[in-house]
């Protein structure tokens, strides 16, 4: 079975660097991230991804100052997207750039453009349809949204046992000698 596609994410910016990475990784790529120029450059002399996700700005080396280095180390061949919320000083084909993703970016438009240069993260490495980025985008948001369910009502649940240990104090009453109404509970929680 054939390994995955390699993608490298640098950003200085860990959230969207978590977002890409958890979002690529759903749609079947293997991923590894760099927070700096310098970092992006050594990952690629480490092990040569299948395609850079680069933003422009980044400390250490600029992702332009990235993109003309490895490109005069001879990785010509290898896709670099630029990403960027700042327009390009400079035409993007003189700086070597393959594609530029304009920031802020839809996630469906990230996964077409890695799809156009490398293939789909699938093992067979065949196109996806409309159907399928949609698929990934959407099972990546729904993880989200069980994770952001999931600590609010841990958040609420400490909230109102807090409220009982003070209610159980204020009264003298040993706060496990206290009585829970569990519709408040539920309550609470949905």
């Amino acid at each position: 079975m054939a390994e995955p596609p390699d993608i490298l994410v640098a950003d200085d910016e860990p959230h969207i660097v978590a977002l890409l990475a958890e979002l690529l990784t759903d749609a079947g790529y293997r991923v590894r991230t760099a927070s700096n120029g310098r970092a992006a450059l050594t990952a690629v002399q480490k092990q040569m991804p299948a395609l850079i996700l680069l933003d422009t700005m980044m400390p250490v080396h600029s992702g332009l100052e990235v993109v003309r280095i490895l490109r005069a180390q001879g990785y010509h061949q290898l896709p670099i997207i630029m990403m960027s919320a700042v327009r390009l000083a400079e035409p993007l084909n003189r700086t070597g750039a393959t594609d530029f993703l304009a920031k802020p970016f839809l996630l469906v438009e990230v996964l077409a453009c890695v799809e156009h240069y490398i293939g789909v993260g699938s093992p067979d490495g065949s196109m996806v349809d409309d159907v399928g980025r949609t698929r990934a985008v959407g099972h990546y948001f729904l993880s989200r949204l069980r994770l952001a369910r999931q600590a609010a009502a841990e958040h609420t649940h400490a909230q109102v046992r807090q409220s009982y240990q003070g209610q159980a104090a204020s009264q003298g009453t040993p706060p496990h000698l206290l009585l829970w109404p569990q519709h408040q509970i539920a309550q609470a929680l949905s």
